[in-house]
């Protein structure tokens, strides 16, 4: 019974403090000096969540000699994506690198290097004055007061690369409105939007965004050739018998918390992979089938043919040649990936070429091989173990079935400007 008392209480009090309302908001608390940055490397949003045990006291209300307590309630907050709209939007303000909403590629804001992940653990806000009281208690005095709060809120910055919180902060928001009693909604929102830009104004939290020097070379008016050393030689293998030794040279691809698939083409830390992978992205982390985990730079990217080459440092990685032949259509052909999962790494499917197809331009290997997402980059491998295109995507749909796509290696090579340089 008293649980419902006070929620009927809780519920009415809110109605009251809507029709008090006496003059525009006027937010008492200064605004922390956010610098603003002219290049940053590319962040997203994850979530953020709420986490006050049912029941605990958020607002107090105090007029007339009286005091009354709003205690949390799963509806206290009614609109939960509006924390990320405000973290988004103040992230873009101060020329941070926010990758923006792609209609035709199901990956978005997910693909971003370093991910933002917020908690709010506490608040308190507090009504003052003869209107809180007035409008509880029934009292005709006069309609003057105020509303308050201070937020208690842990923020983390996640380096997908590294796959690690790589910063944390904990940070107090305020919001102070001497003159009008707003919502409580409205309290929390304002102080959260206080407490994340004091996040932003951290040293360590620009620094690790904007300390590193970006790379321009992936830019599609880059149209100066790139050597790289790659092989088109027969290796002696025959498929599928062979295939598991092409596994050292299939890599998985991390792209913020989203991934795909790629291969070394040259044993100096080049990479191919499908462009949407790695498109708008500066750095991306790569699981080699060892399980070791490294940075590669994304060196070019061509949205059009749906292509991208990428580089790791180091050297004598394994390497998987490619065939520029065209291969008679019915040929059974292979592909290795990462469908769906991180920990469905180096899967094998097997198809036919089912025809060869041009749309706009571009030149497409149609395939029957069960592709999903995930695949995306990895490489279409012949009977003779060379890669012969690359997994761009499939058709969705009731009734579609075992339609998929991969951009012939040839194409790649040409819309990269990559041009063989002799060891």
């Amino acid at each position: 019974m008293k649980r419902v008392t006070s929620i009927i209480i809780f519920m009415t009090v809110l109605s009251f403090l809507f029709s008090c309302k006496t003059t525009e908001a006027e937010n008492t608390i200064p605004q922390p000096d956010v610098p603003f940055v002219d290049k940053s490397e590319t962040i997203g949003v994850s979530r953020v969540i709420i986490k006050i045990p049912y029941g605990t006291k958020v607002a107090t209300l105090t007029g007339v000699g009286q005091k009354k307590y709003i205690e949390w309630q799963s509806s206290t907050i009614k609109n939960f994506e509006q924390f990320k709209e405000i973290s988004e939007r103040n992230l873009r303000n101060f020329g941070y690198n926010i990758i923006e909403e792609d209609l035709f590629q199901t990956s978005t804001s997910a693909k971003a290097r370093y991910q933002i992940g917020g908690i709010v653990k506490t608040f308190s806000a507090a009504y003052k004055g003869n209107a809180a009281a007035g409008c509880l208690f029934g009292y005709a005095g006069a309609q003057t007061g105020g509303s308050s709060i201070e937020l208690e809120a842990e923020f983390q910055l996640y380096d997908s690369v590294k796959d690690q919180v790589v910063f944390k902060a904990e940070e107090t928001g305020e919001y102070n409105n001497p003159k009008e009693f707003d919502d409580l909604e409205k309290l929390v929102v304002l102080s959260y939007e206080n407490a994340f830009l004091k996040f932003m104004s951290e040293k360590k939290f620009v620094s690790i965004l904007t300390g590193g020097k970006i790379d321009e070379s992936h830019k599609q008016d880059n149209l100066s050739p790139l050597k790289v050393s790659f092989s088109e030689k027969k290796q002696g293998l025959r498929i599928p018998r062979d295939i598991s030794k092409l596994f050292r040279g299939v890599v998985t691809i991390k792209a913020g918390t989203t991934h795909g698939s790629g291969f070394f083409i040259s044993n100096s830390g080049y990479i191919l992979t499908a462009g949407h992978v790695v498109s708008g992205l500066n750095t991306v982390g790569v699981v080699l089938e060892s399980g070791e985990k490294l940075e590669a730079k994304v060196v070019r990217v061509n949205r059009i043919n749906d292509a991208a080459i990428i580089k790791v440092d180091g050297r004598n990685f394994k390497i998987i040649s490619i065939s520029m032949n065209k291969h008679p259509i019915g040929s059974e052909v292979y592909v290795i990936g990462t469908p769906l999962d991180k920990t469905l790494e180096y899967t094998v499917t097997k198809g036919i070429i089912s025809s060869y197809r041009e749309s706009d331009g571009v030149k497409y290997i149609q395939t029957d091989t069960a592709i999903n997402p995930g695949n995306s980059g990895g490489p279409m491998i012949s009977d003779d173990g060379r890669v012969i295109g690359i997994i761009s995507s499939k058709m969705f749909g009731t009734g579609i079935e075992n339609i998929g796509f991969a951009i012939p290696i040839g194409e790649v090579l040409k819309s990269l400007h990559i041009s063989k340089e002799n060891e």
